[in-house]
């Protein structure tokens, strides 16, 4: 008797994993995981999770605090996001710009070059752009002229020379650079780690790029120079 009640036990908990499911609460800026009853509503769920003492209202209310205190439009670290979605729009049609006028002896090189500059640094600006959309803000500039209005980094002119172009783009980047690093110390100091990563990895193909130009840029090689 004993034996079959028991083994009746085991079936009902059996079943009622069965009609678990992993359930992502989409409510605040960042997804909570939690496995919880399919049939249940996610509501009574949570009041149920804080019933039985796992997490209270009171904390749920301070934890969304936290996590969407950068939300609101002037926080430095959307600041900071929304000037890099603007520069790198710039830095592409640069690129762009410098890949189709490249000249000279070291024409294949630079064109090839300046063509992978803008394939990386497009790349970015999607992984900038959702993570301004993540933290609760809209992307402010939509056409290339107000980004070029909201960027630091200048746009390139027509009519320059090989080496000017180079030294352009290489001051361009020395800025976003310095602006990208400021970004990941004001985010690490909002308790952000998920826009210091994103800073983290974005300044890195920046500092690349900058690396190159410089090298370019260094004379009396015994090339061409």
């Amino acid at each position: 008797m004993m034996r079959e009640a028991l083994a009746g036990a085991i079936a009902v908990c059996n079943c009622k994993q069965r009609v678990t499911r992993e359930i992502i609460w989409q409510s605040s800026p960042l997804p909570i995981v939690s496995t919880l009853p399919v049939p249940r509503p996610l509501h009574d769920a949570i009041l149920d999770i804080s019933m039985r003492g796992v997490i209270m209202p009171a904390t749920l209310t301070t934890l969304t605090r936290d996590v969407s205190k950068e939300n609101r439009e002037n926080h430095p670290v959307v600041r900071h996001l929304q000037l890099q979605v603007a520069n790198a729009f710039v830095l592409y049609a640069n690129y762009k710009h410098y890949h189709w006028q490249t000249f000279g002896p070291l024409f294949r090189d630079l064109h090839l070059m300046f063509d992978e500059f803008a394939e990386n640094v497009l790349g970015t600006i999607d992984k900038m752009a959702e993570r301004i959309r993540m933290i609760g803000q809209d992307v402010e500039n939509v056409q290339l002229k107000q980004m070029q209005e909201a960027a630091n980094v200048h746009s390139s002119a027509a009519g320059q020379s090989m080496c000017e172009m180079i030294e352009e783009a290489d001051a361009n980047l020395l800025v976003v650079i310095k602006d990208m690093r400021d970004a990941a110390k004001a985010a690490d100091e909002s308790n952000d780690p998920g826009t210091v990563d994103l800073f983290s990895k974005v300044v890195q193909i920046h500092e690349k790029h900058e690396w190159f130009l410089r090298e370019v840029l260094k004379k009396k090689d015994g090339l061409v120079a």
